[in-house]
């Protein structure tokens, strides 16, 4: 049987993973004051063809429960896996303190690509398919008005697939036997994540789309760019 192993990986100590998450804070928070608050008129009206046409076969009678479950996913299911996966290809090689860098990791993933959500929205403008077709009443924006241009791109969606990816990256890199299943329910989960959303009459396609594609580009390059694995001593 093969012994299970979690290489070391640069960049990962405590100060080093401090620092970046703080970095990445401070811009998140530097991102958000200079959009603004939400927009109170659209600067993006406009459907198309596309989304009409998978709204058309998505969107559900009654948006709340999509929407809850959506929730559910993204910050409920997609966290615990990735959290889960990783603590456990560290423990079961018998080093607990790479549980704790791997969980830093997809915190600062997490953060990126929300601040990156935040800030695109804000400047994006775009309607919601739900206000947009006058059914916002039965969505969960239903009282928060400040909701209706927010709709590009989908922050559950990137969260759903930052997860997944981060999740992924490190895996791979620390070499765990799991990599792959764990890449396959991770992205299963936020793609179900996608379709809820669109469901829920909160996101259109194009929405989702964008979102996956940040989240799936933020989570394979945090690990990637930033925490190479050790070479062998």
């Amino acid at each position: 049987m093969t012994p299970a192993v979690s290489h070391p990986l640069r960049r990962t100590s405590a100060l080093a993973l401090t620092a970046l998450l703080l970095a990445t804070v401070l811009g998140f928070v530097g991102l958000s004051v200079a959009t603004g608050e939400p927009a109170t008129a659209c600067g993006w009206c406009a459907s198309n063809a596309l989304d009409e046409f998978v709204r058309a076969q998505l969107v559900a009678h009654d948006p709340m429960r999509p929407a809850r479950w959506s929730h559910a996913l993204s910050l409920g299911v997609a966290p615990a896996l990735a959290f889960g996966a990783l603590s456990f290809g560290a423990l079961r090689a018998r080093r607990p303190w790479h549980a704790a860098q791997n969980a830093a990791v997809v915190l600062h993933a997490f953060v990126m690509v929300t601040a990156l959500a935040d800030g695109v929205k804000k400047l994006a403008d775009r309607e919601r398919p739900g206000f947009h077709h006058g059914r916002q009443a039965l969505t969960e924006a239903a009282k928060v008005p400040l909701e209706r241009f927010l709709s590009f791109f989908s922050g559950d969606t990137a969260w759903g697939f930052a997860l997944a990816a981060v999740t992924y990256a490190l895996a791979s890199r620390r070499g765990y036997a799991h990599a792959g299943a764990v890449a396959v329910a991770g992205f299963t989960v936020a793609f179900g994540v996608a379709l809820l959303r669109v469901a829920a009459d909160m996101h259109w396609a194009t929405d989702v789309t964008a979102g996956a594609l940040v989240g799936t580009t933020v989570g394979l390059a945090i690990p990637w760019a930033l925490h190479a694995r050790e070479a062998a001593v």
